[in-house]
């Protein structure tokens, strides 16, 4: 059973950076860092940064209306940071 789930979940996650990475491109926003988490529920948690906060918003915009039927995304607060002149925020997305 073990094998079998990391088998498909595996190229689930995989088509999903893919898919995910399109749209961040194409938003023109960057990924920090990315982590993923299995406690009560599977969440891939990436570390957004932007030169704009509408940047941000617009991503979330596209990604709800693009994949509402496949995916839960969260967004936390968006902050900025004067020192680096960038916008910084987690997109919580939940498999």
């Amino acid at each position: 059973m073990k094998i079998y789930d990391i088998r498909v979940n595996y190229h689930m996650k995989a088509n999903l950076l893919y898919l995910l990475t399109k749209d961040l491109n194409k938003k023109n926003v960057k990924v920090e860092s990315i982590k993923y988490g299995e406690n009560n529920s599977k969440i891939l948690t990436l570390n957004l940064v932007s030169n704009k906060d509408k940047k941000i918003t617009d991503l979330l915009k596209c990604l709800t209306s693009k994949y509402q039927d496949k995916f839960h995304f969260s967004l936390t607060k968006i902050s900025f940071d004067e020192r680096e002149n960038k916008y910084f925020s987690k997109l919580n997305v939940g498999l």
